[in-house]
């Protein structure tokens, strides 16, 4: 089983060596005329196809993008007006690259370029497949817009939701504290009817009045009784 695991390792360190001996020719190349750019630029795509084939695709990417940047750089070391056919190649190949290397917008920005540059110099059938690679591209991006179309809408409504919800609940509370305040309010007021404002009616009971004195009258009657009165 060692062995084995061993054996295994030792191949992929040689693969990994075998990408890595694509970059150092990349390294090497790397420098004006427009023929060591361009060859760079190639190399550095062997070593991304290589990367990709051992599912290093971070590497890979890196190493795409790497190799779009060199078929730019080497368009710029050709003369204004020269070989256009080699400007419009390079920067389409630089196109390929970009989007391997997942980047594409910028795929896209570069195939348009190749594209205004064949129509301009009148490479017909070049025009033709590179239209082709477009409508791959903005075929992908059809559903993307939409996509982030509706993701920024579902956005917008989850927070009207909790804005609405929120309002709705603080116009709750608002409205039962104003029902407290109103029935605490009530129940220190006591209403009283105007019947109970007015003043109690008092019947005083008549007592008779002694008299100490009496009249002519009385004193006369008084004197028959006694004088009649028997005895």
């Amino acid at each position: 089983m060692k062995k084995w695991f061993f054996a295994l390792l030792l191949l992929m360190s040689v693969v990994f060596a075998s990408c890595y001996e694509y970059v150092e020719i990349a390294e090497s190349r790397a420098m004006p005329p427009y023929p060591n750019y361009f060859g760079a630029a190639g190399e550095y795509m062997h070593a991304a196809d290589c990367f990709n084939s051992e599912s290093q695709y971070s590497l890979a990417e890196e190493y795409y993008e790497k190799a779009g940047d060199y078929f730019v750089l080497a368009t710029t070391q050709l003369i204004e007006g020269g070989d256009n056919f080699q400007r419009a190649k390079s920067l389409e190949m630089a196109a390929d690259n970009y989007l391997k290397a997942g980047l594409e917008t910028k795929a896209l920005n570069y195939y348009n370029k190749a594209k205004s540059i064949y129509e301009k110099f009148g490479y017909g059938e070049a025009v033709m497949l590179v239209d082709e690679k477009i409508k791959k591209v903005t075929h992908g991006f059809e559903w993307t817009p939409i996509i982030g179309f509706v993701s920024v809408l579902a956005l917008i409504v989850s927070v009207l939701g909790i804005i609405y919800l929120l309002a709705k609940n603080s116009e709750l509370v608002s409205k039962v504290n104003r029902i407290n305040k109103k029935v605490e309010k009530e129940e220190m007021i006591v209403r009283r009817s105007r019947e109970q404002f007015k003043a109690p009616v008092i019947v005083r009971e008549k007592k008779p009045v002694k008299r100490t004195t009496l009249s002519p009258k009385e004193k006369l009657a008084k004197k028959l009784r006694e004088k009649y009165m028997p005895k």
